[in-house]
């Protein structure tokens, strides 16, 4: 780590997660910063991300390789079908001692495949974030498994992320989310589901009423206002991710009927671009997104 307290980072794929830890560590005094993101070059696409990285102080890599030189933390934050691509392109500037954390939301095998990818060239541990990234940043909740777990979180620690070992390992640690997502997932799918039904007739104050008065502990209307808008921001990204989960319940030998549902409404919402017709920003407000959902819909099934 040299003369800083802080460990050097390292991040592939400066999207919303990969921003939200650099802000994080930012915050914690963490000055070593380098990103790339396979839309940095793109003129169009890539202009936020750089502008954002600039913003945060993180230097824009020209390349996988160039991030990670000199870097001590490589964060592997890119989509679910991109984990092992992310891997293949990390390993030609992989140096020994880098810890490579791969934070996707993919299977258990999908993490070993990638494990198996980065080999002996880095310390490869399995990470599972369990909380959406805001507005916690780096510190929201992680799980971390593999043979350098161990060594690992003293330095996250450090740098003030809320990290805890899940076993000796790879997929130990992302296993735990997968199943916890069968019912994250798919509460926020069997949500909007049962309050397209329940505008459509007419009878959403009876339902939030009945549920209140069946589960008093919890706020009813607040949940199904922030599952409605997590569906209609991140729709598409949340597919992804239960197709990881529907595989490794399959792997677990336990049919996904319920997940392939989940998967199929979390698709549709993500493809009805809800963002756009918000201006880029959907509200907690379900009447709006049920409003919303039934136009893309273009007044058939939804």
């Amino acid at each position: 780590m040299g003369e800083s307290k802080f460990p050097a980072f390292a991040l592939i794929g400066f999207g919303e997660a990969g921003q939200a830890i650099a802000e994080g560590l930012r915050g914690e005094g963490v000055t070593r910063l380098a990103a790339w993101d396979i839309l940095f070059p793109d003129a169009k696409r890539g202009a936020p991300l750089r502008e954002a990285a600039g913003r945060l102080g993180v230097r824009v890599a020209s390349g996988s390789p160039d991030a990670l030189g000199g870097a001590d933390i490589v964060v592997s934050a890119v989509t679910a079908s991109s984990n092992l691509d992310a891997a293949r392109s990390a390993v030609p500037g992989l140096a020994a001692g880098q810890f490579y954390l791969d934070i996707n939301s993919v299977s258990p095998t999908r993490k070993r495949e990638a494990g198996a990818i980065v080999g002996a060239r880095a310390r490869f541990v399995d990470v599972a974030v369990m909380a959406p990234i805001l507005p916690l940043r780096h510190r929201t909740p992680m799980l971390v498994a593999g043979p350098h777990a161990a060594d690992l979180v003293p330095e996250l620690l450090a740098c003030g992320m809320k990290v805890e070992k899940a076993g000796d390992e790879v997929g130990a640690a992302i296993a735990i989310k997968m199943v916890r997502s069968v019912m994250i997932k798919g509460l926020e799918a069997l949500t909007q589901e049962c309050f397209l039904a329940a505008r459509a007739g007419g009878v959403e104050d009876r339902i939030i009423a009945s549920l209140t008065q069946s589960f008093p502990a919890l706020d009813w209307a607040g949940m199904v206002d922030r599952n409605m808008e997590r569906m209609a921001s991140h729709g598409i990204r949340r597919a992804a991710e239960m197709r990881e989960v529907a595989q490794t319940l399959e792997e677990m030998g336990v049919e996904p009927l319920v997940t392939r549902g989940t998967i199929e409404r979390q698709q549709r919402t993500g493809d009805a671009r809800l963002r756009d017709a918000f201006g880029g920003k959907v509200p907690e407000d379900r009447a709006a997104i049920l409003e919303a959902l039934r136009k893309a819909a273009g007044g058939g099934r939804t």
